[in-house]
C-alpha cells in the first residue's frame, strides 16, 4: 500500500496530509489550528513554537537569552538529558541520623533533590557489609546473605527519603541459605551475577536472569569482587587460590578460566576496586599495588612501578577524562589520588589530606554527572567528595557534612 505525503507550512504550525491508495486507510493529518477546542474529536494537532497559557495556546516567536556570559566566550556546549533520575548511590557504616555504628545503610546524593543527601534504606540488623549493583535498569542490594531489589519511592522536593517511605525499599528476590554473605554484584550477559561467600571450597557465583536463578560455579572459595573487561566476566579473591576466573559470555554454568599471576599474590580488595582504561583490566589490592589484565596475561604493578609509597593501601580504581585514577591510603594516612596516562605515572596526583586535614582515609572513586567523586573518613567523619569538573588536581568540594555522615563509606555507585 502506497503512502503519500504532503507538507504544508506555516510561520507558527505545520500541516501534515496522509493519502493511501485505498480510501478506508485515509488520515486526516494533524490540523494547524492555535484553538484546541475547535478541532474535530478525530484529529490531532502539530504545535510547532508554541506555548500554554492558561489552558490555551498561543504563539511563540523569536528566542530569548538564558544566560549573559558578559564578556565570556562560549566555546562549546552539551546536551545533558535528565530523563531518569541519576543519582550518587552511596553505602556506609550505621545511618546518618540515627546510628553511626548499627548496621548499615543505603542512601544517596542527587543534586535535584532536597536535601540533596538522603538515607534512603537502613539495614540495622546486617552484620556483612553491603554492596550494590545495577541490573536491567534497576538497582540491587546484596545484604547478608540475601539479594533484594531496591524498589526507591522519590519523595517530594524537600522531603526526605526516610520519612516518605520508611526504612524499607527493597524487596527479597534471593536468599542463600546456609551462606554467609553476597561479597558483590554485577550485571554481565543480559544477566544479574551474585558472589555468596562461606569458606574456602564451599562458596559459589549465581547468576539470574530475572525470572529465576542458577548455580554458575560451585565449590570455590569466597569471591570477593567483580569486574567486567571485553566480553568477559572477572571475579576475584583475596588471595587464596593465587588467581582471578574469567567467564565468557554464554548461558549459565559456562566455564571459568583460571588466570594465575606471573608474580605477587593477586587481591581484589571489594566492590569498586577495578576499572578498565585502554583496553587493560586494572583492579586495587588493598595493599600498595596493583594488577592489571590484558585478555592473557596477569600482571604485578608495585610501588616501585607506579610511584605509590611502600606501605599504602590502595583502594579504589576509576576511568575518567583520559586517565586512570586510584584511591589509596599513604602510610602516613594521608588520603591520596594517583593519575596514570597509559605511560606514566603521578603517583600523588591530588592529596586530599593537604586540603583537608581531617581526611585520613581514601574511599571508593566514580564518576557522577561529570565530574569525580571519592569517598573520604578521618577524624572528622565521612564525607564524599568532588573534584572541580576534569581539573582533578585542583580544590575538592566537600559535599556531606560531619553531622550527616558520621559512618563510615564502603561504596560508590552512580545510577
Amino acid at each position: 500500500m502506497a503512502i503519500k505525503t504532503q507538507t504544508a507550512r506555516g510561520p507558527q504550525t505545520q500541516l501534515l496530509q496522509r493519502r493511501t491508495e485505498d480510501p478506508a486507510f485515509a488520515w486526516g493529518g494533524m490540523v494547524p489550528d492555535d484553538d484546541p477546542s475547535a478541532l474535530p474529536a478525530n484529529k490531532m494537532q502539530l504545535l510547532i513554537n508554541c506555548r500554554l497559557q492558561g489552558g490555551s495556546i498561543s504563539p511563540r516567536g523569536g528566542s530569548k537569552d538564558l544566560i549573559d556570559l558578559g564578556s565570556g566566550a562560549v566555546l562549546g556546549l552539551a546536551d545533558f538529558q535528565v530523563g531518569t533520575p541519576r543519582k550518587l548511590w552511596i553505602v556506609g557504616d550505621g545511618c546518618p541520623g540515627l546510628s553511626s555504628s548499627i548496621g548499615f545503610y543505603v542512601g544517596f546524593y542527587d543534586v535535584e533533590q532536597d536535601p540533596a543527601f538522603q538515607p534512603a534504606i537502613y539495614y540495622n540488623t546486617a552484620t556483612q557489609k553491603v554492596v550494590l549493583g545495577l541490573f536491567s535498569g534497576d538497582l540491587y542490594v546484596g545484604v547478608d546473605n540475601t539479594v533484594r531489589r531496591i524498589n526507591l519511592i522519590e519523595a517530594a522536593y524537600g522531603d526526605s527519603a526516610l520519612d516518605v517511605s520508611g526504612t524499607s525499599q527493597d524487596i527479597p528476590l534471593m536468599t542463600f541459605t546456609g551462606f554467609t554473605n553476597v561479597a558483590d554484584l554485577m550485571s554481565f550477559d543480559g544477566k544479574l551475577f551474585a558472589a555468596v561467600g562461606l569458606g574456602a571450597g564451599t562458596s559459589k557465583i549465581v547468576v539470574w536472569d530475572g525470572v529465576t536463578e542458577s548455580i554458575d560455579v560451585a565449590a570455590i572459595n569466597a569471591p570477593t569482587a567483580f569486574g567486567t573487561y571485553r566480553e568477559s566476566l572477572i571475579a576475584g579473591f583475596a588471595g587464596a587460590p593465587n588467581s582471578i576466573l574469567v567467564r565468557p559470555a554464554g548461558v549459565p554454568g559456562t566455564s571459568w578460566a583460571t588466570v594465575a599471576p606471573g608474580g605477587g599474590t593477586a587481591v581484589m580488595r571489594g566492590p569498586g576496586c577495578a576499572a578498565t582504561y585502554k583496553d587493560v583490566f586494572w583492579f586495587a589490592t588493598g595493599a600498595d599495588t596493583l594488577y592489571k589484565f590484558d585478555g592473557t596475561t596477569l600482571t604485578l604493578v608495585p610501588a616501585a612501578t607506579s610511584g605509590i609509597a611502600a606501605g599504602s593501601l590502595t583502594h579504589s580504581c576509576c576511568a575518567f577524562n583520559g586517565y586512570l585514577f586510584v584511591s589509596y591510603t599513604s602510610p602516613t594516612a594521608h588520603a591520596c589520588i594517583a593519575r596514570f596516562d597509559g605511560s606514566t605515572w603521578v603517583p600523588i596526583h591530588k592529596d586530599i589530606t593537604t586540603q583537608l586535614a581531617w581526611a585520613t582515609q581514601a574511599r571508593g572513586l566514580v564518576e557522577y554527572r561529570g565530574d569525580l567523586w571519592m569517598g573520604a573518613t578521618g577524624t572528622g567523619g565521612a564525607r564524599i567528595l568532588q573534584s572541580p569538573a576534569t581539573a582533578t588536581d585542583g580544590t575538592w568540594v566537600v559535599i556531606l557534612p560531619a553531622a550527616d555522615h558520621n559512618g563510615d563509606i564502603d561504596e560508590l555507585v552512580a545510577y
